[in-house]
């Protein structure tokens, strides 16, 4: 497939293509479920076995920035980066919450 063919599928300028390939830019976290759905599986791996890889996980399937996934369920950008992170320990009423959203797709 040529670069011009991919770029229209995920919809994007060629430009972003040839950036992607040669390591010059990295894909915004926004174009990430298209990119999914184009490569057809995820070329992320995550450890869903622990809260900070499954937030991770939910975030790149959904294309959230850590400001966006924050503005939906009421934290910090900031506080969402610790959380993945692991640098900072959540109460268990946040493990709670964070728990029970990421079993649904977030609001449009």
């Amino acid at each position: 497939m040529s670069q011009a063919a991919a770029a229209r599928s995920l919809g994007v300028v060629e430009d972003c293509i040839t950036y992607w390939e040669n390591y010059r830019s990295q894909p915004k976290i926004s174009y990430y479920p298209r990119i999914v759905l184009f490569l057809g599986y995820s070329p992320w791996q995550f450890d869903t076995s622990t809260l900070e890889g499954r937030l991770k996980e939910y975030r790149y399937r959904y294309g959230l920035s850590y400001k966006k996934f924050g503005t939906i369920f009421g934290m910090d950008a900031a506080h969402v980066r610790k959380l993945e992170e692991g640098s900072t320990v959540p109460l268990r009423k946040t493990i709670a919450k964070l728990e029970q959203l990421l079993t649904i797709p977030p609001p449009e």
